[in-house]
């Protein structure tokens, strides 16, 4: 089952990552508003027997299967744990989940099967807490808000393998999941001199693109997402979504991490201007907690 959940990730991983990493390091680059990111380009937030806990860094694969693409978290972790690389696994290393190609934020790697294996039981179980921060285009009139809106693949062959659909889009394969998304406003603000909005999610499910396309369905797509923005936002330097905590309850090292917030006024690149304070992190936090 263990071997079968890494083959299923690296897949994952090798369908998005060769088109995202073709058309976003382009774009974006020759634009000018993104450096590419080298081998060093990786913080640890956490360090123990059990687990290693990564910032990772934005527009970062998590492995490619072209051996030529010159920096992949499996390569930066290559660098800095060299006794934990195990080449019976797909992927070189435990990776407990996964995040997006342009997501940044904090990424869990066990250091053996057991601590993978318990990591991978609460996610599977949905006994985490993980909470992003992003900004989307356009003001959120509402503070808080529940999306229920199932998720399956985009049957469209343009769109095959590279974005998801909603269960209630024409295009979504009759194979879909469940997906739940809790949403707090935190600021409303201009970013890149449109209307924009600060907010903190909490995905109940875990389905691939959740946040991305919920944000989308609700007509606020995530500033920087080239997919679902249908390949129009290409000016910011970077898509604005980040796994900002991640509670993980299990026997072997139960964990909180916390990130500092990528998303302020205080990076220029950002070019965020809030106008209104709405809530804090921990205030928005405690309402999304309590949303059933």
């Amino acid at each position: 089952m263990m071997n079968l959940f890494f083959i299923m990730l690296k897949l994952f991983h090798d369908i998005e990552s060769k088109l995202a990493y073709k058309i976003l390091r382009v774009v974006r680059g020759t634009l000018g508003y993104a450096v590419d990111a080298t081998l060093d380009d990786i913080s640890i937030l956490h360090d123990s027997p059990h687990f290693v806990v990564i910032n990772k860094h934005r527009d970062v694969l998590i492995n490619h299967s072209d051996k030529d693409v010159p920096v992949t978290v499996e390569k930066q972790l290559e660098r800095l744990y060299p006794d934990l690389v195990n080449p019976n696994l797909a992927m070189s290393f435990f990776f407990c989940h996964r995040l997006d190609y342009s997501t940044s934020g904090i990424l869990c790697i066990a250091k053996y099967k057991k601590a993978c294996a318990v990591a991978v039981e609460s996610f599977a179980h949905r006994k985490t807490s993980k909470y992003y921060l992003a900004i989307v285009r356009g003001h959120i009139s509402k503070d808080l808000i529940t999306v229920n809106e199932g998720i399956g693949d985009d049957i469209r062959q343009s769109f095959q393998n590279i974005r998801m659909a909603l269960a209630s889009s024409d295009f979504c394969t009759a194979k879909w999941r469940n997906a739940t998304t809790h949403i707090a406003v935190l600021e409303r603000g201009y970013c890149y001199n449109y209307p924009a909005t600060k907010i903190l999610m909490k995905p109940i499910t875990g389905r691939r693109h959740q946040l991305r396309l919920h944000c989308s369905h609700l007509g606020h797509t995530i500033v920087g997402d080239y997919t679902y923005s249908n390949k129009r936002d290409l000016s910011p330097y970077r898509m604005f979504l980040h796994a900002y905590q991640l509670l993980l309850p299990n026997k072997i090292e139960p964990l909180d991490i916390v990130t500092a917030d990528p998303f302020t006024p205080c990076d220029s690149r950002n070019m965020w201007i809030p106008h209104e304070f709405v809530k804090s992190i921990s205030d928005a936090m405690t309402c999304l907690k309590n949303q059933v």
